[in-house]
């Protein structure tokens, strides 16, 4: 029986994907759509940094205060001021969690820390608005209430369990782990190391399967994947005017661009992009282990025929 854990949606373009996504949570298919490059590059990820760095340093007021005006706490500047008088059992609370962290997980410590009934539980927070924080609510229906809130929530616990996955797998200290996490994000401005990229791909695909969740991906990022089932909504197409200015000028390595459109270049310029459709067409094709389901689409002016039998 082919449940939606094997499944896998590959398109060309993250609009296509944003459109395939709508449709299928619109008909209550579990569906998560990897367009958005690395996690490690999204706000919440920045966040959840800055909330392990002030667990670490729990001593150190300047980063609880980071924490508890992100989107974590969503505090008020008002709210922030009447914390300052509660900053000792804040930081003790800090202390309890970063104890959780090290003697259990940090997944562990994530989840105690979302399910807890904060304003409840914890004294420190009568001091804010009990109308942003009511008394029955935990932290993650909290989080899920503001704009936008149930994609910032599933981003955090995506990312503690992409965390979780890591420090069971080099067997990570809270310490090395923090190290690790802080180097990614760090280098979210340039592309990812290796073996990080590795590590986010391959828990995705086993969370996914696990949860039993279509995986959908760009082709582009499905290079080296493999799935038992795969879809392609559409063949990779050139339409007209699609095609890129830069293309390579016989044997010269460097590309060249066309400013003004010229019947040669304009030929060398839509032959190069209809290879590179090819080439995104065979990873799109071999990524099936059992079942490849492939919906063509009307193509653009540029024909296979024409390149072919040159």
């Amino acid at each position: 029986k082919i449940s939606y854990g094997d499944i896998a949606i590959l398109v060309r373009k993250g609009e296509h994907g944003d459109e395939i996504e709508k449709i299928l949570l619109e008909n209550n298919i579990p569906v998560v759509f990897t367009n958005a490059g690395s996690i490690f590059a999204s706000e919440e990820a920045e966040n959840l940094l800055q909330f392990l760095e002030a667990l670490r340093n729990f001593k150190d007021a300047r980063l609880i205060n980071k924490v508890l005006s992100s989107s974590l706490f969503y505090t008020s500047a008002d709210d922030l001021l009447s914390l300052q008088k509660r900053m000792p059992e804040i930081q003790q609370y800090f202390q309890s969690l970063y104890e959780l962290w090290k003697n259990k997980s940090i997944l562990t410590m994530f989840r105690s820390f979302l399910d807890t009934k904060h304003f409840s539980q914890h004294k420190w927070l009568s001091a804010t608005n009990s109308q942003v924080w009511p008394k029955d609510s935990c932290l993650a229906a909290h989080i899920a209430s503001q704009l936008n809130g149930e994609k910032i929530l599933t981003n955090y616990n995506h990312l503690c369990e992409i965390l979780q996955f890591v420090a069971g797998k080099y067997l990570y200290t809270p310490d090395t782990l923090l190290d690790y996490y802080a180097k990614n994000i760090k280098n979210k401005a340039k592309a990812v190391d290796d073996d990080s990229q590795e590590d986010e791909e391959l828990y995705d695909i086993r969370m996914f399967k696990q949860k039993n969740i279509i995986f959908m991906t760009t082709i582009h990022k499905s290079k080296g994947l493999e799935f038992p089932y795969v879809i392609v909504p559409h063949l990779p197409r050139i339409e007209p005017k699609k095609y890129e200015d830069l293309f390579h000028e016989g044997d010269k390595q460097q590309r060249s661009l066309m400013i003004k459109e010229n019947e040669k270049y304009l030929e060398l310029a839509q032959k190069e992009a209809f290879q590179e459709t090819l080439r995104l067409l065979y990873v799109a094709l071999t990524r099936a282990q059992y079942g490849c389901f492939v919906a063509y689409s009307k193509p653009g002016t540029l024909t296979a025929g024409k390149h072919l039998e040159t």
